[in-house]
């Protein structure tokens, strides 16, 4: 069934159909969390909250605007940082994820590479949270332009400077061992 249709027909009263979409898009969404957020627990909170907002907003999705998977994870992502927001009013964003262990357990493509992770920690939350979406998500450029609001172009450019700086991160960690 087309991703139009199921919208349509969950929307017009067969609500169990959505969890289609829990089955589908549950491990994306909780990577793009356990990504910024840093905790399980507060990723699987997080990612609840987004399917529940997810559902409750599902009459007001566009499907012209973006694809449902980039609608919910800008949702998700939102979501992420509002949690952070409430969390640690007295702390500002990167102090919070900093305190956090930096090593956790990417859900897509069976991804648990210790090094990629810590590697992750070493950046900003919107960077690190940026090669998730592009890399582990696989997400477009354009999909992570609509979620995280910011103009192609810039998404482009934030990219290349993300992937330098993991590479002189992962040479000065690593003793110059990894090379490109």
């Amino acid at each position: 069934m087309e991703e139009k249709q199921l919208i349509e027909r969950i929307n017009s009263g067969e609500k169990e159909l959505f969890r289609h979409f829990l089955n589908e898009y549950s491990n994306f969404v909780y990577s793009i969390c356990v990504n910024i957020l840093r905790n399980p627990e507060d990723a699987r909170d997080v990612s609840q909250e987004t399917f529940y907002k997810a559902y409750k907003a599902l009459k007001k999705f566009d499907g012209s605007k973006s694809k449902f998977s980039t609608w919910l994870y800008k949702i998700a992502y939102n979501k992420c940082i509002d949690f952070i927001r409430k969390k640690n009013n007295f702390l500002n964003l990167k102090s919070y994820l900093k305190q956090k262990d930096i090593r956790f357990e990417y859900q897509k493509h069976q991804f648990e590479n210790e090094i990629v992770g810590e590697l992750l920690g070493e950046l900003s939350e919107r960077d690190s949270a940026l090669i998730t979406l592009y890399y582990l998500n696989e997400l477009s450029v354009k999909e992570i332009s609509f979620i995280i609001d910011d103009n192609e172009n810039n998404i482009k450019v934030k990219l290349h400077r993300i992937r330098k700086e993991l590479k002189l991160i992962a040479n000065k960690k690593y003793n110059n061992e990894l090379q490109q």
